[in-house]
């Protein structure tokens, strides 16, 4: 029984890892990029793939290395970039600009209350190259700025930047590499 529930979850798994992800057309709005970091995530669990992480702050460097990684968690801060929300309907205009087989798709935040005010995502026949973000937030309390890239097979880069109203501001990077490299 547990063998047949374990060939049925490798089979989901390869069958989720090459469903291509639907560039926006005419009767989708948004990108889907929820469904293509839960697809990236398994195809990074499906080849266990390793992670390289280095925190970067001020002049000090700090390297880690996992072998078992849980890839959505890894993957938490792209998989909140979800602009299918509720709340975010018609909340970014949307520029594409398709050259030969690469397209760019930005959207950019209507509202400048939005925490996620720019995102690019760069196509290569059709498949995800690279994606780049840009989140704010302000308040009475601090102001932040973090910027997100991801550059497929679980490579990564986050630089955060955050200023409290009283005290010193505070920024870091993490860039994250897995032992796949950046090709298929």
């Amino acid at each position: 029984m547990i063998y047949k529930i374990v060939i049925i979850l490798v089979f989901y798994f390869l069958a989720a890892c090459n469903n291509p992800v639907k560039v926006p057309g005419e009767n989708q709005k948004y990108f889907e990029t929820n469904k293509y970091f839960l697809n990236e995530a398994a195809m990074l669990q499906l080849k266990n793939a390793a992670i390289v992480k280095t925190f970067i702050k001020n002049d000090s460097t700090e390297t880690i290395r996992s072998e078992k990684v849980d890839w959505k968690t890894e993957l938490l801060p792209f998989l909140q970039i979800n602009l299918h929300k509720p709340a975010l309907v018609n909340s970014f205009s949307i520029d594409t600009i398709t050259e030969a087989n690469k397209t760019l798709i930005q959207y950019v935040a209507k509202d400048s209350t939005l925490e996620l005010r720019d995102l690019k995502i760069y196509l290569s026949e059709a498949k995800v190259d690279s994606l780049f973000g840009v989140m704010k937030s302000s308040n009475l309390y601090y102001n932040a700025v973090d910027t997100i890239a991801y550059f497929g097979n679980g490579n990564y880069r986050i630089s955060v930047w955050n200023k409290p109203r009283i005290g010193k501001e505070v920024r870091f990077v993490l860039v994250g590499s897995s032992n796949l490299g950046n090709t298929d």
